[in-house]
This record gives structure tokens, sequence and C-alpha cells, in this order.
């Protein structure tokens, strides 16, 4: 038998099947690539995420971890830089986005040492770009795909954050041309050059069930319920990392102004650390959980998603999600992002529009019950991490053959 090529594939945070929307992403990178090769997984830890599952030992034929520079001293880095052409303008790019800061020229190296033979290298997030330099510095170096996921820039900017938008801007337009292939997860950012690979979800294990008819009266519930299962039906629920700022501004106007206009209406919020505001939210009609290890149950007890961001890039996992789990979507523009066209999104952006489409959704459990089964379908054709993971594979052939 031949022996299979190598890949490696650098991420900031351990791939994992569920639990986390960056680290599903890169499970499905992780999944697609060891199709047709032997992946070494290098972790570059920039950003939090879940400890990782079985998925890794499953398709990883290696696994390493690369802690960045933390406190690298910024004059000795441009002080390396400005040595050398290549360097300098690299140099031009600071300052870089706050993840980027401890990718410094070491860092860059080793991951040139661990690609050493390798025959394609793909790397998640723009971010972690800098980890290429020593690569792209070489005479002969293999392929090199990056995913940028989301487009970081345009969210900066829409959190106010002109400095990190301009950072973002700068390092795009360095690492875009360099590479062999980018990759981005909504159709509205495949341009310039950049192909889609969508989000993907793995459809629940257990199977679903219809979603529950009509709106529950209102009732006094524990604000802070068990993780394991909701002690109640709701009507509306928000699956989310709840510390990330989009989710926590998208949590506030749910309950700031959609609740108020849907009286008898339960709501969930579900997901990791929720931070003292969210927890904050928890009332009569709102039930916080954080930290909970399978969603599954709080969809199977929920009769209707939603996806009420204000602010986001990419696509948004919770939508499809939702929609695996056969539970029709509301959603803002910037939720429905990328997946507006599928069935079982209904979108609506003022607080009026967003409060009658749930009204009208849970007053009519078998329009409810369509638009969720059509929805689900959608994703279980195009959407599935089986799927995506082979558009992967196609894409990783086509780099070696060009």
């Amino acid at each position: 038998m031949a022996e299979r090529p190598r890949a490696l594939l650098v991420t900031p945070l351990v791939p994992a099947r569920g639990g986390n929307g960056l680290a599903m992403r890169a499970g499905v990178l992780l999944e697609g690539l060891a199709r047709r090769f032997d992946v070494d997984l290098l972790v570059v830890p920039v950003v939090d995420g879940p400890p990782g599952d079985d998925l890794v030992a499953a398709h990883a034929d290696s696994v390493a971890t690369l802690e960045p520079e933390a406190g690298a001293d910024p004059r000795s880095a441009i002080a390396e830089l400005l040595a050398t052409a290549a360097g300098r303008e690299r140099a031009a790019l600071s300052p870089r986005p706050a993840l980027s800061a401890g990718l410094t020229s070491a860092v860059a190296r080793e991951v040139a040492r661990r690609a050493e033979g390798a025959a394609l290298v793909w790397v998640l997030r723009l971010y972690l770009a800098p980890v290429l330099d020593a690569l792209l510095d070489a005479r002969v170096r293999p392929p090199l795909a990056l995913d940028l996921d989301d487009l970081d820039a345009p969210l900066a900017r829409a959190l106010g954050d002109e400095e990190e938008a301009a950072a973002f801007d700068r390092l795009a337009a360095h690492y875009r041309p360099r590479v062999d292939l980018v990759t981005v997860a909504a159709p509205e950012d495949a341009r310039d050059g950049a192909v889609c690979v969508p989000n993907a979800v793995r459809p629940p294990s257990g199977g679903v069930k219809p979603a529950r008819g009509g709106a529950a009266p209102p009732a006094d519930v524990a604000a802070e319920p068990p993780a394991a299962a909701p002690p109640i039906d709701v009507d509306l629920l928000f699956v989310g990392n709840l510390a990330y700022r989009p989710n926590l501004d998208a949590a506030r106007w749910l309950c700031g102004e959609i609740a108020p206009r849907l009286p008898d209406a339960r709501i969930a919020l579900v997901g990791s650390r929720p931070p003292a505001e969210i927890r904050a939210l928890a009332a009569a009609r709102v039930l916080v959980a954080g930290d909970v290890e399978d969603p599954g149950e709080w969809y199977r007890r929920a009769a209707l998603a939603v996806a009420p961001l204000r602010t986001g890039a990419g696509t948004r996992i919770k939508v499809l999600e939702a929609l695996a789990h056969r539970r029709a979507v509301v959603a803002t523009s910037a939720g429905a992002r990328g997946l507006a066209e599928l069935p079982g999104v209904v979108v609506a952006d003022d607080p009026d529009a967003f409060a009658a489409a749930c009204a009208r959704l849970l007053d009519d459990p078998l329009e409810r019950e369509r638009l969720a089964r059509e929805g689900e379908e959608a994703v279980l054709a195009g959407h599935t991490a089986a799927a995506v993971a082979g558009r992967v594979d196609e894409l990783a052939r086509n780099m070696l053959t060009a």
C-alpha cells in the first residue's frame, strides 16, 4: 500500500465535534484532511475553547501544542524583522491584531520545522497567518491554505474597534495574496479568489422530535437550572458562547426588546461562560444555563430557536444546529448571514417584526413544524460535517495536483 502524504493543520484551539463553533470548524477541517493525509495537528492556543473530544484521536496522527511567546520583547522582534526585505514588509503590519501578538519569528520557524516533509499546510484563522512567515520565506515550500472562517475586520468595526479592524486589514492584505488557497465560511465572503467552505454540524445521534405546540403560560422558574436538562419546556431558545460580544449583545436585545413584546413566552439562554451581565438577565420567564455539555435536550424541549444577533461575520453554526435538531429559526439579518436562503429560517430585524415572527410561529405549530422539517432536510443535504469534510478533501486534492 502506498504511503499516505502528510499534512500539517494549525489551529487556534483543539478541534471538537461540538461545544464551540470555531472548534467545530477546526474539527471538520481535520476530518476532511484525514481522508487523504496523515494529519499532524498543531494547536497554537490563542483563544479559549473546549478541551476536545474523541474527534482528534480518531483523525489526527499526532497532536502537539505550540505556545505563543507571551511578553515577547517588541524591540528585539522589530530588529529581527528589519534585517531582511521580507521582514521589513512584515514590520509594516505593526501593530498586529491582539491575537497575533505572541506569534514571533521563533514561533514561525518552529512551524516551518514541523512542516518539513508535509505535502500541505492548512492554517485556521487570519490571526494565525504569521505562523507561516518562515515557510513563505523558504525557497521550496508546500502548498499553503488559510481558512479565514469569518472576516475579522468588518466585525471589529461593527464592535467599534477601528484600530483592531485596521490591523486585520493589514494582515489580510499581506497574507491573502501569498498563500495558495483562501477559504471562508459565508458565500458572501467568497470574493477576491476566496473559496467557500461552509460551516457544518453533526446531526443529533438520538434523533429529533417535533416541536411542542403553543406558547406556555408564564411561570416562576429557577434562574440557574441543572445544566443536563431544562426543567421546563421553553418557547424561545438562544444557544451560543455567551461571553462572545455579539452573542452577549444579542441576549440583552432579546431580553430587553423582544421579551416584553411576547409577555407569555419562556426564554432560555444556553451557552458557555455566561458573564455576570448575562446571569443578571435571569428572571421569571428567562432561564440562563451555562456550560451545557449537550444542547440536544434543550432543543428537544424548545418550540423555536432564535438568533437575534445585531453584529457578526461568517455564518452562525447555531442556526445550522437548530435546523439539524428540526427547530425553525427566527433570526436577524446578521444572525442569518450566509444562511438566509435556507428553508426554516425567518428573518426579521426590528423588535416588532422579530417578536411578530416568533408569535406567529408559536401560535401555528403546523407551520412551525413544516419550516423545521424543510430546514432539517436542507442541512442534511449540504451542511453536515461529512459533506463539508468532502469539500475540504476536494480542495486539498486540487492543491496537490495544481
